[in-house]
């Protein structure tokens, strides 16, 4: 128990009454995080109170549990340092500190107020927090019009569903989702999922393809909030949380996937704002967020599903779509937008040209680069394919996963081995889409099989000294070049 000398309190007596202010306080978990790099993080208590009328705060950490001597000495260090005088009335949460206070000053005159919350005491913490930082916190989710407790448990509970379903397995931010129904808010029309790269984990909404196009475009941090700025749920641990959310998880026990998959939804915009979703938006996020966790593989690859879902405002059937697996797989892939262009399209052109050499006889070289000018002229994407075995149109068919986005490569993929089990290509892109080193090794080593195979023993010793120059070669030198590097990557 902290202890206050009687001088103390004498000198604060003596201050004179200020009738009309109210202070305002109690023993709070403060908003910071104390703990050495690598350890736990903790949240220290304090004792907290603000004048209402000179807005003046005095704040104290405690050294170990916190207890009513500290907010008692808080509250007269307020006074006698801060406001030069003596409250009128005091509003606590606890009844029974608001009680310890008056009788630790000995002032029967001091009203008493029990509230439900102490919103200021949180308001100027963050605005303390908000300096010391040098920018805008997060406004807590309770904050926000029409949230509850309860919307905020159900929230949680579809945040924890979608977080265990790891759907980042299946699909990649380079994967366009559409909300076809119900209708709901326009900034959560489109949507991609947040994971495959193992950083960053959640879900990214957009108003439309084309926010998502310029975002390809240009990957600038003013590109990704846009002019209009745009809605995410992320997941990360508790220490990102605005410290409302902390209190809000801590106090009502809500599901969490894990102590890294705390789910936070807020609108960015532009120049720093931030915002959170109200009740309404809460329950479409809600229903979002279930319905994804729920879509199994064959329904991602059928390209639109439909789920009958639960959410706080009743149940919703949310009809999903990926506009690009809905064309068909033989389709021409759609340019891609934006980054820098695979190395591996420019080898289909080069073994195009290598089978039309093959078949014809030259006089000179010069007559050689001619055909191959008139033959080759024109955009590269045209030529046509002369694959005519198994494993050249296997090998077609990844060039041309080689060139599409996210699940439509698996696809193209698997098709290709469905062709030709020998196609080394095919399980390096596979292997490119696993989210799980082991995963992806053993991908790896199936496209190194695959390739000796396609390649035959012969090629091992015939062709020693120029094997990086054939392009047949190449598929399989990529996947023992990754294999090596996966093990590694295991410590093997």
């Amino acid at each position: 128990m902290t202890e206050i000398s009687s001088l103390v309190v004498g000198r604060f007596k003596r201050l004179a009454r200020r009738s009309s202010d109210t202070w305002q306080g109690g023993l709070v978990k403060m908003p910071m995080w104390i703990g050495a790099p690598g350890d736990i993080p903790v949240r220290p208590w304090g004792a907290v109170w603000v004048s209402r009328e000179t807005d003046m705060v005095n704040v104290k950490l405690a050294e170990g549990a916190p207890d009513a001597g500290l907010a008692l000495d808080v509250f007269l260090d307020l006074g006698l340092r801060f406001t030069r005088a003596r409250p009128a009335r005091i509003e606590v949460v606890a009844p029974a500190l608001g009680e310890a206070i008056a009788r630790g000053v000995g002032d029967p005159e001091l009203e008493v107020h029990v509230v439900d919350d102490i919103s200021l005491v949180r308001d100027k913490l963050g605005q303390m927090v908000e300096m010391t930082e040098g920018k805008p916190l997060p406004p807590d989710a309770l904050r926000a019009r029409g949230v509850t407790v309860e919307r905020m448990r159900a929230f949680a509970e579809a945040a924890r569903e979608f977080f265990d379903a790891a759907l980042w397995r299946h699909l990649s931010d380079e994967d366009l989702i559409r909300i076809e129904a119900p209708a709901v808010d326009r900034g959560l029309s489109c949507a991609t999922v947040l994971g495959a790269g193992g950083q960053v984990f959640g879900v990214g909404f957009f108003a439309s393809p084309r926010d998502i196009e310029r975002l390809q475009e240009d990957p600038d941090p003013e590109a990704l909030i846009g002019p209009h700025g745009r809605w995410s749920v992320l997941f990360g641990p508790i220490d990102e949380m605005p410290f409302g959310d902390v209190d809000l998880w801590e106090e009502h026990v809500l599901p969490v996937a894990g102590p890294l998959a705390y789910p936070v939804a807020v609108w960015f915009g532009p120049n720093g704002q931030l915002r959170r979703p109200e009740g309404p938006m809460l329950a479409e996020l809600e229903a979002i967020l279930r319905a994804l966790a729920r879509a199994t593989e064959d329904e991602i690859d059928s390209g639109r599903w439909s789920r009958d879902v639960p959410a706080t405002d009743g149940p919703r059937r949310i009809t999903l779509a990926l506009p690009e697996l809905l064309r068909p797989l033989d389709a021409p892939a759609e340019p891609r937008v934006g980054g820098l262009p695979d190395r591996r399209a420019m080898e289909r052109v080069l073994l195009e040209v290598q089978r039309f050499t093959a078949g014809e006889s030259f006089e000179s070289t010069d007559e050689l680069n001619a055909s191959i000018q008139r033959k080759f002229s024109g955009a590269l994407d045209a030529i046509p394919s002369t694959a005519s075995t198994p494993i050249e149109r296997a090998q077609e068919m990844a060039y041309r996963a080689v060139e599409a986005r996210g699940r439509r490569r698996v696809q193209l993929a698997r098709r290709a081995l469905e062709v030709s089990p020998d196609c080394a290509d095919a399980y390096v892109l596979l292997a490119e889409a696993a989210t799980e080193l082991p995963a992806a090794r053993d991908l790896y080593a199936r496209g190194v099989a695959a390739g000796e195979r396609a390649l035959g023993p012969t090629a091992f010793t015939e062709d020693t000294g120029h094997f990086w120059s054939m392009i047949s070669t190449r598929p399989y030198m990529r996947a023992r070049f990754w294999l090596a590097q996966r093990r590694q990557a295991l410590g093997e």
